[in-house]
């Protein structure tokens, strides 16, 4: 699952705020995936419960061909 979808009717806020990072980034993050470092990637599939994995945004195109 993409970070997008993942918070859809989720307040971005308070996920930015759970992971340390800040809105803006979250906000770019679901533009643009692979703006995403590793440490925030792991952040990430962390405090999703690995429903975004590290893997999806680090490397988009490899897990979209997968599915």
């Amino acid at each position: 699952m993409d970070l997008k979808s993942y918070l859809k009717g989720k307040s971005r806020r308070e996920f930015a705020e759970k992971i340390g990072t800040s809105l803006n980034y979250i906000n770019n993050l679901c533009q643009r995936p692979t703006q995403a470092g590793k440490n925030i990637a792991l952040r990430i599939e962390q405090a999703t419960g690995g429903a975004v994995t590290r893997m999806e945004l680090l490397y988009p195109e490899k897990e979209a061909g997968n599915q």
